[in-house]
């Protein structure tokens, strides 16, 4: 970097020599055009060789660029690819926690484990679901408080039957 900074000073230099060259070898009147003309030839190769150092330098300054340039760039892609990986892994691994929590809660709904099951529902609706994942949390939520309900009226029409005649 800084030597592009150098480089881009260097032909900025040049190019204000080059400004100024040409004008001091400019003649005034036709007395000292003869005297000068001498001079005149070794100015303009000094000019040559400015603007030809001033052209290598700013060939080199444009090919420092575009090599940043593609640097940047391939860098920028390769920024992407790992931020779209990243999202992918995330998601993959919120989907395999969700189904992970979906089978559990049906187990627990068949070992009737019915509270548990209706709190690791809760837990589940926090998560980032699919539309089909939400559809499936909803439904079980419905099923087990359904169950849950149920259980609690037999347990109340239990209490509430007459005892059985003694014998």
């Amino acid at each position: 970097m800084k030597t592009t900074i150098h480089k881009i000073f260097l032909v900025g230099a040049c190019g204000a020599a080059l400004m100024f060259v040409p004008g001091c070898g400019k003649q005034e009147s036709s007395g000292t055009s003869q005297t000068s003309s001498g001079s005149g030839g070794s100015a303009s190769s000094s000019v040559e060789s400015l603007a030809q150092k001033a052209g290598q330098s700013a060939a080199e300054v444009k090919q420092a660029a575009e090599q940043t340039v593609a640097k940047g760039k391939t860098a920028a892609e390769q920024l992407a690819a790992d931020a779209r990986q990243s999202v992918g892994a995330v998601a993959t691994d919120v989907a395999k926690q969700a189904e992970s929590t979906i089978a559990n809660v049906r187990q627990m709904i068949a070992d009737k484990k019915y509270q548990e099951a209706l709190t690791a529902l809760q837990t589940a609706t926090k998560l980032q679901l699919t539309p089909e994942q939400k559809k499936t949390v909803d439904d079980l939520m419905a099923q087990v408080q359904k169950l849950l309900s149920s259980d609690a009226a037999k347990a109340v029409g239990g209490l509430l039957q007459p005892p059985p005649p003694p014998k």
